[in-house]
């Protein structure tokens, strides 16, 4: 079965805040290469090898300077080109850079995460998530995990699912395309309809 499953491979940098905090979008988690594994497609992150040879140095996936806020798409498109060792190959490669960063509009505001498909990166935004309340530090891993699922979907031209129209997945909890603010209520999965769309994902 292994042989008709498709690669693609993750570069994950994050940010560490002034205080020290790192921003790790937690794209290398079992969780992240599980549920692209059930739709189809291995998960490769730094240190894994294709045909023999690593395809993600670990050395190059490392902390870029840090930036409060990413209000505007070419300050996010440099941070992709200048930091994104594979990017001259993002397409042909199927190479997705993933950014553990603070926030994009403000600490206040904002959004959870972004992605760009044409740009092959997709954005976390930790420090938000890390600024819940009311969540102990397990809840907020696992909301920064969904995001990742999140963006990644969107690497594969998924859109959000209505925020009153989201479909459950085969655990009985939302999809993980849901268009909303992290929740406990939000799964580390897809329904079955993001699932079939991953399958049949051509746009590499």
């Amino acid at each position: 079965m292994a042989e008709s499953l498709k690669v693609f491979h993750i570069e994950d940098h994050w940010m560490v805040t002034p205080d020290g905090k790192k921003l790790d979008p937690l794209a290398r988690s079992s969780e992240v290469r599980t549920v692209f594994r059930r739709a189809g497609w291995i998960v490769h992150i730094a240190g894994n090898k294709c045909k023999g040879q690593v395809c993600v140095l670990p050395s190059v996936c490392t902390i870029v300077p840090y930036r409060e806020t990413l209000p505007m798409e070419s300050d996010r498109n440099m941070y992709s080109r200048e930091y994104f060792f594979y990017y001259d190959n993002r397409n042909a490669g199927r190479y997705v850079h993933v950014i553990g960063a603070a926030y994009m509009t403000g600490s206040n505001g904002g959004k959870y995460g972004m992605s760009s498909e044409s740009e092959r990166y997709s954005y976390v935004f930790v420090k938000l998530h890390l600024d819940i309340g009311g969540a102990d530090e397990d809840t907020k891993r696992s909301y920064i995990k969904a995001t990742v699922i999140h963006e990644l979907g969107h690497q594969f031209g998924l859109d959000d699912h209505p925020i009153d129209k989201t479909p459950k997945t085969r655990n009985g909890k939302l999809c993980v395309m849901y268009d909303g603010a992290p929740t406990a209520l939000i799964d580390l999965e897809f329904c079955d309809e993001c699932l079939k769309k991953i399958r049949n994902y051509k746009g590499w």
